[in-house]
C-alpha cells in the first residue's frame, strides 16, 4: 500500500503519515489524497469549494461514491483505518454506487516531491565517471605538448570537474531526447482543461533543504480513451516549472479551453500537453556548467597559487588564514549588504490590507550531516490582498525568508496571523504578487557584523599589524 497526497507518494504508510498529511483546513479547491492497496482497490478524498471532502472508494473494480461531503476529521478517520486494514472507514458515510470515476494522473506533476528515475541513476554514475575520467583524462592530458600549467594536478582537477559537467550535462540531454522522441509517436486526442489556477507547493531540490512555499500552476485536464476518462496534470516534459512562468502557463491554459492531448496508448496515465524538449534546457545546463567549472577553476588556483602570491606581496602574512577569513568575509559582506537593500528597500514598498486566509503548522522531514532524518516544522501564513482591483496571494511571511523549526516556534509565528486577521501587507510595485507581511533586517546585520569579524582576522592574519607573523608562524 501506498498513498498518495496530492502527487507525493509516501510508500507503506502509518496512521501518523495520514493525520500529518490532512490538515483541518484543505489546501484548495481538487487537493486530493488517496490511499492506494492496487489500481482495483484504493480510497480517496477530494476537497472542495466550501472545505468538505468528497469520498470515493474502489473495491475490487466495484466503485463507491461518498453521499455527503464529511470534513477534515472524518477523513483523517477514514484513511488512518484503511491504511490499518480496519473495514470500520465504511461505516463512516453512506454510499452510493456509481460509473468507474476518472483516473487521476499523478506522475510527472509539477511539485512532485520524488526525484525523477534519470536523477538517482545520473547521481552515482556522474560520480563513478568523474573517478575515472580524472585518472584516464589527466594522464593523457600529462602526456600533451603545450604550457606546463596544462599538465599540472590542478589542470587535471579542472578538467575532470568540466568532464563530469559535460557528462551530467549529456546524461541530462539524452534522457530529455529519448522522452521527445517516445512521445512523439503518441497519438492525439482531444481534451478540456478542468482546472487552471495558481496556488502554493512546499518544495525543495533535495531531502536536505529547508522547503520553500512556491507558488506553482495548478492545470488538469480530461480527456476520453476509448470510453474511459483519464485526467492528466503534466504539462511538458519539463521537471520544475520556474515560478516566474506561472502566469504565463495559466493564460495559455484557462480553464475551459478544448486542448490536444498526447498519451502513451499502453498507458494513458502518461500524458502531457506540450511535445519536444523543455525550452531553456540546453542553455540553462550550458550556464550552470560554465559556472560550476569556472567556480573550480578559481578555487583550484586560489588554493595553488595563492599562498606564493600573498608571500610575496606580504612576507609576514599567514597565506591560509588570510584566504580562509578573507575570502568568508568578503562573501558574506557581499551578501549582507545585498539582503539589506532589498530589505531596506522593501520597507519603502506601498502598502495595502489584507486578509490571512490560512494559518497552520506543517511538518517535513529533512536529512541532517549524518543523513539521520530530522522532523522540523513549518509556518504556512497564506494571505489575500488587492492591488488596483486586482486580487493577490501569498505566503511570504517574511520578504524572501523561510522559517522553520520547534513545534512551538513554528505555532508562535503562526498564532501572530490567525486565520481571518486583517493585516497590512507590502508588496512591490513592479511585481505586486511579491506580497509580505515583514521585512526584517536582523539577519542582514548579523551578517555585516560577522563579516567584520572575518575582515578583522584577514587583516591580523596579514601581518600588517605586527613585526613578523601572528601566533610566531614561521
Amino acid at each position: 500500500m501506498h498513498l498518495d497526497v496530492d502527487g507525493d507518494r509516501i510508500d507503506t504508510p502509518t496512521v501518523a503519515d495520514v493525520v500529518r498529511s490532512i490538515a483541518d483546513t484543505a489546501p484548495y479547491d481538487g487537493w486530493v489524497i488517496t490511499a492506494i492497496v492496487n489500481d482495483d482497490n484504493w480510497l480517496e478524498a477530494e476537497a472542495e469549494t466550501d472545505g468538505l471532502y468528497h469520498m470515493t472508494f474502489c473495491d475490487t473494480g466495484r466503485i463507491g461514491i461518498g453521499e455527503k461531503a464529511v470534513p477534515a476529521a472524518v477523513v483523517r478517520e477514514m484513511l488512518a483505518a484503511y491504511v490499518g486494514r480496519d473495514p470500520s472507514w465504511r461505516s463512516k458515510v453512506g454510499w452510493k454506487a456509481d460509473e468507474p470515476p476518472a483516473k487521476s494522473v499523478t506522475s510527472g506533476a509539477l511539485t512532485s516531491g520524488s526525484p525523477p528515475w534519470w536523477a538517482i541513476v545520473l547521481v552515482p554514475g556522474s560520480v563513478v565517471a568523474f573517478l575515472f575520467s580524472f585518472e584516464i583524462f589527466g594522464n593523457w592530458i600529462a602526456r600533451i605538448p603545450g604550457p606546463r600549467w596544462l599538465q599540472s594536478t590542478e589542470a587535471q582537477i579542472v578538467t575532470g570537474f568540466a568532464l563530469l559537467c559535460f557528462l551530467v550535462f549529456l546524461g541530462a540531454l539524452i534522457v530529455k531526447l529519448i522522452e521527445e522522441r517516445k512521445a512523439s509517436r503518441w497519438p492525439k486526442t482531444m481534451g478540456r482543461i478542468v482546472t487552471s489556477k495558481a496556488g502554493f507547493a512546499l518544495t525543495r531540490a533535495s531531502g536536505s533543504d529547508m522547503p520553500r512555499n512556491e507558488r506553482v500552476a495548478q492545470i488538469a485536464y480530461a480527456f476520453e480513451v476509448g470510453e474511459e476518462t483519464f485526467t492528466g496534470h503534466r504539462i511538458s516534459f519539463a521537471e520544475r516549472i520556474p515560478e516566474s512562468e506561472v502566469p504565463e502557463l495559466l493564460k495559455r491554459y484557462p480553464e475551459g479551453k478544448i486542448v490536444a492531448v498526447f498519451y502513451d496508448p499502453s498507458d494513458p496515465t502518461q500524458s502531457v500537453l506540450e511535445r519536444g524538449v523543455p525550452q531553456g534546457l540546453l542553455l540553462g545546463c550550458l550556464s550552470l556548467t560554465g559556472l560550476g567549472i569556472a567556480g573550480v577553476a578559481a578555487v583550484v588556483g586560489a588554493l595553488s597559487y595563492g599562498p606564493q602570491l600573498i608571500k610575496q606581496a606580504l612576507p609576514n602574512a599567514v597565506p591560509p588564514l588570510l584566504m580562509m577569513f578573507g575570502g568568508g568575509g568578503t562573501f558574506l559582506l557581499l551578501l549582507g549588504i545585498a539582503l539589506l537593500r532589498g530589505q531596506l528597500a522593501a520597507r519603502r514598498w506601498p502598502k495595502t490590507s489584507g486578509r490571512v486566509t490560512l494559518s497552520e503548522v506543517q511538518s517535513f522531514t529533512r536529512r541532517g550531516k549524518s543523513g539521520r532524518p530530522i522532523q522540523s516544522q513549518m509556518p504556512v501564513v497564506e494571505f489575500v490582498y488587492s492591488v488596483k482591483g486586482r486580487e493577490y496571494r501569498s505566503r511570504m511571511m517574511r520578504l524572501d525568508t523561510e522559517v522553520a523549526g520547534s513545534q512551538s516556534y513554528a505555532a508562535r509565528l503562526a498564532a501572530k496571523y490567525p486565520s481571518g486577521k486583517i493585516v497590512t501587507v507590502m508588496y512591490d510595485p513592479a511585481d505586486p504578487s511579491r506580497g509580505a507581511l515583514e521585512a526584517r533586517v536582523g539577519m542582514s546585520y548579523f551578517l555585516l557584523v560577522l563579516a567584520g569579524l572575518l575582515l578583522l582576522g584577514a587583516l591580523w592574519s596579514s601581518g600588517l599589524l605586527t613585526d613578523g607573523p601572528p601566533l610566531n608562524v614561521r
